[in-house]
This record gives structure tokens, C-alpha cells and sequence, in this order.
């Protein structure tokens, strides 16, 4: 057992404190997770650690018989995984001021048992309502605020550097020299808003302590920014005009690493997603960890990456540079990716590639990035339209050297072909494929799994999905919308709404259903109320019509015609039935959803 600095921990306090957090709100409708923890905790403090074994647990707490074979059933990995996020949730919620922790690592069902006594956060810390979308436009005056923006770059880089250097000076190589020095007309730098930003708490993979103080330290650095820089604005609450940063820290090969993201209220795609490797573990050099985390930080502070929400996602800033470069080809890979995009994303997404490609003919992403485009809209459209995307596609790829297809932008192109072809063999093959260590593809994986369900295999999808760790992704919304809808389909109701509610509804519109429905099935009437007032409130053309989301993302298939009578039945949306769906009528009514 892992004692704190105190006093060594007895067992009355440790099963004191297992008590507690077992009665607490957080583990109310879980017994499952009850007795998991229990059983694990109990053979901890009775040295029975070789018990811990999947076959053991399952039969011990989860009530399968001696026929177990973890091979055939990831009741355990899957229970484990929940539990887990399920302690988190404890110690942020009821048991934040509870001084003995419980951490199950991630590789063992072998618990930690600690005493660490835990400050309370402040309001501030509460997760924030997300206001509803704006109608908002492109900046004009592109050349006035481009040169601000490398002002307002340039003196963030110069000021939080030398904040950041005053602080590890004494830790390694001044931090001046990973801020990247960009060049000003202070003539004509213009009037310039500053970019309100507002810092949620990082996650973490774990509530060990070491990876908790270093998620805070990332943030405190990020909040005390306003201190010293007058052209950044931290804001204490989220508003219409705020991008939000929030991140995660876990531990990957050996290294600590950051998952950060840049949102806006009215995004319905991120706006900055970074993997930010540290080089170091907690365990082995705590202080080479955070100072590399944090140069990476000063990097991505230094970029225009942060003020993008306040340009545009798709406007220029210079021809052919290298920051349009890199946005027009990631964005639209995202957008096809998440397998969502509105009418405008498509057009903007279309105009970029093809400027980029008009100044860079021989930019070979750019192309196979144009031909995924059309590829995409030959899946989402019907009739002629899809059929003349789906040509114009296979024209974009024709010229594609042999050697650029093994770019992951070209794999994308051969599942949404096959995807486009409805060729259900070549989507398992692919998807297969993806799910191997050394060929991980996510948004192929994510296509596999959602083919299953579509198909009538919710408990394939499920297994699959369950085996992908959401805070290893940039953007896992689909990930968890796809399982949620997979635990619905098998009549999970209590992990479909858990898992639901992990995803953003502003991000990913799907997740609205999900979460609805979820909520309604596992009897939470007074939540369902509020989603569904929420819902008419920040989008009430979806409200009135999801069935336009839910055929672009599912298709016409028997999971689609099912949600949409379970949404009827919940007062959401007017047809009960893809029987009711009129053909004619539905790019009107999906105008204003996309």
C-alpha cells in the first residue's frame, strides 16, 4: 500500500474512506462499479495482489460464471475503464476534500492507496454552460489585421518568454530561445482586439498526484499570462467571443504528454488541436517534463494558431503561406475526418484547396486532400450530385505519384472510396488494418466501427471502441457520440449516457441525440428537460429537423429510422420514421441546419 508523508494509513481509515466514495452521488446507480472497487481494494488490504487477475474480478464482483473467458468478454477491461473515469469524477465532485485516494493505473487493476491532502477549487473550476453559437463572419480589412496579428504574436512571444525564463532560468537553455521572433511594421499594426481566452482545468489520465500538480501547473501558467501580457484577456467565465482552452496529461511510451485544444462557442470544429510530447516522465525527471511542456506552450502562444478564431478559420494571410498551407490541408483532413461539415465548411474548405493548389501546383496533399473532399460529398449527397463528386475525385487522384500513398491523407482517400463504392469488404479490411499499433488510424477506425453500427452490430462496434482511450485523441467527440449510440443499441442506457456526456454538443451536433436519448432511457427526466430546452434554445432549425444530421452521419438505415422514432418520442423533431421523410423537402428544411 502507498502511504503519504503523514501518518501511515490503517485500515479502518482505507475502508472508511472506500465507504465514503462508494455512497457518494458519483457511484449512485453502479453497482457494479460498487463492487469492482470494493473486491479490488479489500484484496489490496488483505495481500491477496495476485488475485487481481481479469478472471478473478470478473467472477469475484462482476458476476460471471466459472465459464469466464476474458478472451471472448472485455467485461473487466471495459468495467475498469469506467471505474477509473468514475474515481476522477469523485474526487472533482463530493470526495474533492477526502484526503485518502484511490487511483487505479492504467495496465493494473492493482489499486494505489495514498493520503493527500486537497484544496478545494473555486468556482472557477466548475465546468461552464456553452453559449450558444454566433452567426459570426470573416474579418475584413485582411492586410491591417494580418500585420496586427504578428504585433500582437510578436509581443505575447517577447513577454510570456521572459515571464517563462524569469521562472526556469536556472533549469536549462533560456526559454527566449524556443520563442519564435517575428518581424513588425510597428507603422501599421492597426487597432487590434485581444483574443479572450478562458482556461478549463487540464484532465488527467490518472488522479495520481504528480500528473494532478503538473495538469494545474499548466494551467496556473496559462492563467497568470493576463499578468504580464496586456494584449491577452483570461477571462473567469466563457462568453460568445471566448475560445477555450482546455488539454489532458497522460502518460504514453514512457513520456508524459498534452493533448491541448483551442474551442470556440460558436466552432463546431476545434480550432487548435496539439500533441504536445514532453521527451520526460514525472517518475523520472519531473522538472525536464514541465519545462518542456511549457516551451511548447511559449511555441504555440508564439503562433497565430491562438488568434484564429478571431481571423477566421479560412482566411489568407499571405499567398501560399506556410500557415495556409498547413490549415487548409489539416482542416479539411478534420472536417472529412469528424465526417460532419456544414454547407459553409465545405465551401470554404473548397476555396482554400483550391487557391493553394492555384500557387502550389505540385503540393500533393492539397490534391489528395481535394479529392477526399469529393469523396466526401459524393457519401453525403444522392443521385447525379454524388455520382459527378465521386468522378471528380477519382480525376483529382488520377496523377498521384506511387510514392505518396502511403501519406495518411491518401489511406483516408481509399476507406472513403470504398465507403463511397459501399464496398463493406475493403471497409473491414481497412478498418482491421487501422486498429493495428503500427498502422493506428483513428478516423478509419472511427468509419469501421460506425459501419458496424449502422449495420447491426452494436456489440462488435462497441468492443472495438471501447478498446480506444479517448484522451489519446485530439478530438474523441465521434469516438464517444459512435459508443454511446453502440451501449444504446444494446440497451446500456446508463453507459450510453455516461459516455455521451463526455462529448460536446457544439462540436459534434450528433452528441445532442445521444445525449438525449441516453438521458431518457436511464430515467434522468430532469436532464432530458434541460438538453431539450437547450437544444431549441442554441439550435432550433436541429430541433426541428434531426433527421438531417442524423442521414448525413448514419445514412438511411435502420439505426437512423429507430433514433428518429425514439426522438418523436422524446417531442424532438417532426417525423417519426424514415417512412415520413420527404425527399423533396429536405435540403429546405436542412438549409439552415448546415
Amino acid at each position: 500500500m502507498h502511504r503519504g508523508k503523514d501518518a501511515p494509513i490503517s485500515k479502518t481509515e482505507t475502508l472508511h474512506a472506500l465507504e465514503h466514495m462508494l455512497q457518494s452521488p458519483e457511484f449512485e446507480g453502479a453497482p457494479q462499479l460498487r463492487a469492482f472497487l470494493r473486491f479490488v481494494v479489500e484484496a489490496t488490504l488483505n495481500g491477496e495482489e495476485d488475485r487481481l487477475k481479469g478472471y478473478t474480478i470478473a467472477t469475484g464482483a462482476l458476476g460471471r460464471d466459472s465459464s469466464f473467458n476474458p478472451s471472448n468478454d472485455p467485461i473487466v477491461r471495459v468495467e475498469a475503464a469506467r471505474l477509473r473515469r468514475r474515481i476522477q469524477a469523485y474526487y472533482a465532485g463530493s470526495g474533492i476534500e477526502q484526503p485518502i485516494r484511490f487511483v487505479i493505473p492504467t495496465g493494473t487493476y492493482a489499486p494505489r492507496i495514498y493520503r493527500e491532502p486537497f484544496q478545494k477549487e473555486d468556482d472557477n473550476s466548475q465546468a461552464q454552460e456553452e453559449a450558444p453559437p454566433p452567426s459570426g463572419s470573416h474579418v475584413r480589412s485582411l492586410k491591417r489585421q494580418r500585420l496586427a496579428l504578428w504585433g500582437l504574436c510578436a509581443f505575447l512571444a517577447l513577454a510570456l518568454g521572459s515571464l517563462l525564463y524569469l521562472q526556469f532560468a536556472d533549469s536549462g537553455p533560456p526559454l527566449r530561445q524556443h520563442i519564435q521572433k517575428i518581424p513588425v511594421d510597428e507603422k501599421e499594426t492597426g487597432p487590434f482586439a485581444p483574443p479572450k481566452l478562458y482556461v478549463e482545468n487540464f484532465t488527467t489520465e490518472s488522479f495520481t498526484a504528480d500528473q494532478l500538480d503538473l495538469a494545474n501547473y499548466l494551467v496556473e501558467l496559462l492563467k497568470d499570462s493576463s499578468k504580464y501580457l496586456s494584449v491577452v484577456q483570461i477571462m473567469d467565465e466563457p462568453d460568445e467571443q471566448t475560445s477555450i482552452i482546455s488539454g489532458s496529461v497522460l502518460l504514453v511510451g514512457g513520456q508524459e504528454i498534452l493533448n491541448l485544444r483551442l474551442d470556440t462557442a460558436g466552432s463546431t470544429i476545434p480550432f487548435l488541436r496539439r500533441r504536445i510530447e514532453s521527451g520526460h516522465s514525472l517518475q523520472d525527471d519531473p522538472q525536464g517534463t514541465r519545462d518542456a511542456l511549457a516551451r511548447s506552450i511559449v511555441e504555440i502562444l508564439s503562433s497565430l494558431d491562438v488568434s484564429r478564431p478571431v481571423i477566421g478559420r479560412w482566411t489568407k494571410l499571405s499567398p501560399a503561406s506556410a500557415n495556409e498551407v498547413r490549415w487548409c490541408v489539416v482542416e479539411t483532413q478534420f472536417l472529412i475526418s469528424s465526417r460532419f461539415a456544414t454547407d459553409q465548411d465545405l465551401n470554404n474548405a473548397e476555396t482554400c484547396l483550391s487557391d493553394l493548389q492555384e500557387n502550389l501546383p505540385n503540393y500533393i496533399p492539397a490534391k489528395i486532400s481535394r479529392a477526399n473532399l469529393e469523396l466526401f460529398k459524393s457519401i453525403i449527397s444522392e443521385g447525379p450530385q454524388s455520382q459527378q463528386a465521386f468522378d471528380r475525385a477519382m480525376v483529382l487522384i488520377a496523377d498521384v505519384p506511387v510514392d505518396a500513398r502511403s501519406l495518411a491523407v491518401f489511406q483516408t482517400f481509399q476507406m472513403l472510396q470504398a465507403l463511397a463504392r459501399d464496398d463493406k469488404v475493403a471497409v473491414q479490411l481497412m478498418g482491421k488494418q487501422a486498429l493495428l499499433p503500427q498502422s493506428f488510424n483513428a478516423p478509419i477506425v472511427a468509419d469501421y466501427a460506425q459501419e458496424l453500427l449502422v449495420n447491426g452490430q452494436a456489440s462488435q462496434a462497441s468492443q472495438i471502441l471501447e478498446g480506444i482511450t479517448p484522451a489519446y485523441l485530439t478530438y474523441p467527440e465521434r469516438f464517444d457520440v459512435l459508443l454511446s449510440l453502440a451501449y444504446y443499441s444494446e440497451n446500456e442506457f446508463e453507459k450510453a449516457q455516461e459516455v455521451a456526456f463526455r462529448a460536446r454538443p457544439r462540436s459534434y451536433p450528433l452528441a445532442w441525440f445521444a445525449q438525449i436519448l441516453s438521458a431518457k432511457k436511464a430515467n434522468t427526466a430532469g436532464r432530458v428537460a434541460e438538453l431539450i430546452s437547450d437544444l431549441r434554445k442554441k439550435s432550433p432549425d436541429l430541433y426541428d429537423h434531426p433527421e438531417c444530421v442524423l442521414i448525413q452521419q448514419l445514412g438511411y438505415s435502420t439505426l437512423t429510422d429507430k433514433l428518429l422514432a425514439d426522438l418523436k418520442n422524446a417531442d424532438v423533431g417532426s417525423i417519426g420514421s424514415l417512412a415520413d421523410f420527404d425527399s423533396a423537402k429536405h435540403q429546405e428544411n436542412c438549409a439552415n441546419v448546415f
